[in-house]
């Protein structure tokens, strides 16, 4: 089964300018919203690869997917 997560039902993207803001100092306004999907040119991060290797870092922090609401209308049941 795949499950569509980020900006679906989890705000993927703000998840990661926040962290990328407070724990690698990159300034917000240098993080517009993305124009397509391989944005890492758009926020200054160098190639796709190095957009990956900042989120998975993020990940592994706990902050990506883990912290943080869903997106308004997102229903979870146990």
């Amino acid at each position: 089964m795949g499950l569509d997560v980020d900006e679906v039902i989890y705000p993927w993207l703000a998840t990661l300018r926040t962290w990328l803001h407070t724990d690698r100092g990159l300034p917000l306004e240098s993080m517009p919203d993305p124009t397509r999907y391989d944005f890492s040119g758009e926020w200054g991060l160098g190639d796709q690869a190095t957009m990956w290797e900042h989120a998975i870092e993020c990940s592994e922090a706990g902050v990506l997917h883990s912290a943080g609401d869903p997106l308004p209308g997102t229903a979870f049941t146990s």
